[in-house]
């Protein structure tokens, strides 16, 4: 089943909407590290003097020094994006599903909050889910670098081997690993709006389910294009620093690539919850639509067993003797 068209109504709405809550959620940080950066490095001989191209050890120098200023907003501009993410994507599934009769012309904003309040505690939990999934996938990796660090310490490798390769496979293979987590997180979301589930461990089994039965389509492609939205402001990063980055034409560009950036992103992320819905409402799929939404049991399982082992110690124990 097809979703709407590259550029259908319903895409450039909910497009627009992303694209409003990105910035609206970042412009705290933005305001706070511009304010941080004019009265701070902008007036610093030490980034201003140099010539030519601002040195990547100098941006990360810049960073590092008006970081205590932004994360204050970084920190609620995330809290907010992560809860109004929520919604918008509950809205999202309903504005761009299958149309079910010319009557059918759901708006989004109702439907980001009718939907999304409704779904809001199964949608977080597998926000919840998927932060530690990727947490710690890029805690072992880290970890795995430290001891493939210090075997090549002891092995004598070469130092182009530990102190570029290493870092460089790893920062990969995160990127990589954050990506799938991503994108099994979007089905995950979009199964529990798309079937009203209430349960986000069957929704998750659920979305197994589909990465088996297309692996390339639902799972490798969107991490890849993820992977893609994510890396976008990279490139308006990297041409801030070509150009005269403490400048006021330059950093009026950067804003205008940052944002173009963003509406890229945005865009890209619709096109993804569209065709997610569309695939899932694919005959293909109704097998795993119809699978019922109720709990594993792996807890009252463990609860029953840890009541039963209790049982079986009383009843083993010898009675205690009675004083004459």
């Amino acid at each position: 089943m097809r979703g709407p068209r590259l550029f259908s109504p319903e895409t450039l709405r909910v497009t627009l909407a992303r694209f409003a809550l990105v910035v609206l959620c970042a412009l705290p940080a933005w305001l706070l590290a511009r304010g941080a950066v004019s009265g701070g490095p902008a007036a610093n001989p030490y980034f201003v003097d140099g010539e030519g191209p601002l040195p990547w050890i100098l941006v990360a120098r810049m960073v590092t020094e008006v970081g205590g200023a932004w994360a204050g907003g970084l920190a609620v501009g995330a809290l907010a994006a992560v809860i109004l993410d929520q919604l918008l994507l509950a809205g999202a599934v309903r504005v761009l599903s299958p149309r079910r009769g010319p009557w059918d012309r759901p708006r989004l904003a109702p439907a980001a909050f009718r939907a999304g309040l409704s779904h809001l505690g199964p949608l977080l939990r597998v926000a919840l889910l998927a932060l530690l999934a990727g947490g710690g996938g890029v805690a072992a990796l880290r970890g795995l670098a430290r001891r493939l660090h210090e075997a090549g310490v002891r092995s004598g490798w070469w130092s182009w081997t530990i102190d570029i390769a290493i870092p460089l496979a790893v920062l990969v293979l995160a990127l990589l690993w954050v990506a799938l987590v991503a994108a099994a997180a979007l089905w995950t979301r979009v199964i529990v709006v798309a079937d009203g589930r209430r349960r986000a461990r069957r929704a998750a089994a659920v979305a197994l389910g589909v990465f088996r039965r297309r692996p390339g389509r639902t799972l490798a492609g969107p991490a890849a294009a993820l992977l893609v939205a994510a890396l976008l402001p990279a490139l308006a990063l990297a041409w801030w620093r070509a150009g005269e980055p403490l400048g006021g034409a330059g950093v009026a560009l950067f804003s205008l690539l940052a944002l173009a950036a963003l509406a890229a992103q945005s865009w890209i992320w619709t096109r993804l919850v569209a065709a997610a819905v569309a695939r899932y409402a694919a005959p293909e799929m109704d097998g795993l639509r119809y699978a019922p939404d109720t709990p594993f049991g792996v807890f009252r399982l463990f609860r029953r067993e840890g009541r039963a082992a209790v049982k079986a110690r009383t009843r083993a124990a010898p009675p205690e003797p009675v004083e004459p």
